[in-house]
């Protein structure tokens, strides 16, 4: 018979899968066959940079800030910079979008934005000695 050899694998098939509470126990006990790890007792805090080079670093992103916000902020605006760029003049389709008056007002509103960043960071600067 054809159905009994069907029903034959089935019970084999069931007998054979391990439960799900099986699994789960044999699981626990290779986690806890796993050691714990611990941290080495020697570790060392990190040390923060010094002082005059925390201040260094300041004064280099606030320069690069105010710089790169102020070439964004007036650039866009400025006829004979903007104009006659040889990149644009080389490609027309850019050109067209460069010299619209939104894009021209978005990289502007970026570079105040860039300027802001610069002063914030100036402003809100503190050491930090550990």
């Amino acid at each position: 018979m054809p159905g009994g050899d069907v029903r034959h694998l089935r019970l084999v098939r069931q007998q054979t899968k391990p439960s799900a509470t099986v699994i789960q126990s044999k699981k626990k006990q290779a986690m806890a066959q796993i050691p714990p790890q611990t941290a080495p007792a020697n570790t060392t805090q990190a040390i923060p940079a010094p002082i005059w080079l925390q201040r260094l670093s300041l004064f280099i992103l606030v320069i690069f800030c105010i710089y790169l916000g102020g070439l964004l902020t007036i650039l866009p605006w400025w006829k004979e910079m903007w104009d006659h760029n040889p990149y644009l003049l080389a490609h027309p389709q850019v050109a067209a979008l460069l010299h619209s008056g939104a894009v021209k007002g978005l990289l502007s509103g970026l570079g105040i934005i860039d300027i802001w960043i610069g002063i914030s960071e100036l402003v809100t600067y503190r050491d930090y000695r550990g």
